[in-house]
């Protein structure tokens, strides 16, 4: 199915996942499901659907390839791109009590488990967070999110398949890093991009970057790790001058991020 991608590096699907959420995808069928959410009454679902309206499955589109060109060279991917929010293949969400304190998004939240319809990935949020759907699906799995208190504060989940075994094959945190500063560097509008952090915390890999713009000033944090073959990136995005009151939110939710084997299923 997604033959037709063999030859893209894995590094331009981690950071076309890490900043941009648009992608290189192809044109592949998946069962859709009789039910379906638009925008306009999405926001009307009872919580424990919100999340689950993030996973239907729909035909894969081609969308942008010059986000697309980020990990190492030699190293294959295979895959899509980033979201529609029509169909119904439910997540599992869970009421959990947050453990920090003060964490700019409205004092103390309340978080709940986004868990997707495979299996292969979990995480926390804010419950009072909502949707941020996208017309087109264009990754194999994904979910967005964003703040009702925080403007441009937004987190999201990738899945796309690839060829290695390990996240490690693709090069070092810090090489694959560099990649991802120097490309952000070309893009139109961005002024500014420093890379503050990377590193490897067991089977993940994670970066911490900002990103000067004229849309302003972001940072942007990550996690990412391969596991049955298939790239899982977790990234959060928020204004610079919102990072320091909601830092202890942040750390929570990819902290929480588990990441579970599915043996190819």
């Amino acid at each position: 199915m997604y033959a037709g991608l063999s030859t893209m590096p894995l590094h331009s699907r981690l950071c076309w996942s890490l900043v941009t959420m648009l992608a290189l995808g192809i044109l592949a069928t998946f069962p859709t499901h009789s039910k379906a959410y638009t925008l306009a009454n999405l926001s009307r679902l009872p919580a424990h659907k919100k999340c689950g309206a993030f996973f239907p499955r729909r035909p894969l589109v081609d969308r942008d390839l010059s986000r697309s060109q980020v990990l190492s060279g030699g190293i294959s991917a295979i895959s899509g791109s980033f979201l529609v929010c029509l169909g119904a293949s439910f997540l599992q969400i869970k009421p959990v009590i947050a453990a920090d304190e003060g964490s700019g998004d409205k004092g103390s939240p309340t978080f709940v488990t986004c868990a997707s319809s495979s299996g292969i990935f979990r995480f926390l949020y804010p419950e009072t967070w909502t949707s941020a759907p996208k017309l087109l699906q264009t990754h194999q799995e994904e979910v967005t999110l964003k703040s009702k208190n925080v403007l441009g504060f937004s987190a999201g989940v990738a899945v796309d398949p690839v060829r290695i075994e390990s996240i490690q094959q693709s090069g070092s945190p810090s090489e694959v890093g560099a990649r991802i500063v120097a490309l952000e560097g070309k893009k139109e509008g961005v002024s500014k991009v420093e890379l503050l952090g990377s590193a490897q915390e067991g089977d993940f890999y994670t970066f911490d970057y900002e990103v000067e713009s004229t849309r302003g000033r972001n940072r942007f944090l990550a996690r990412a790790i391969v596991a049955d073959k298939k790239l899982i990136v977790f990234t959060i995005q928020i204004p610079m001058d919102a990072y320091e009151a909601n830092e202890a939110t942040i750390s929570r939710m990819l902290q929480s991020l588990q990441v579970n084997e599915t043996n190819g299923k």
